[in-house]
């Protein structure tokens, strides 16, 4: 798709995303903190509640980090 739509954006699917790192990550809080950083409209709620994530589990922030959020 790259080579002939050089300038599309590709966009990953939010729950699909949420369903492998829940396989991980286990919890109704980890659900939560995810679906709270993945509806951030600013990218200060989406810091904000990345870090929560990261002062929870920082492996499961990690996790998130290498999957291009």
């Amino acid at each position: 798709m790259k080579e002939r739509v050089p300038a599309a954006e590709h966009r990953q699917c939010a729950r699909h995303k949420c369903a492998n790192f829940l396989k991980r990550f286990k919890g109704k809080i980890f659900r939560k903190l995810f679906w709270k950083a993945a509806g951030s409209t600013i990218p200060q709620k989406f810091e904000y509640h990345k870090n929560e994530i990261n002062k929870l589990e920082p492996l499961a922030y990690e996790h998130l980090m290498e999957r291009d959020p």
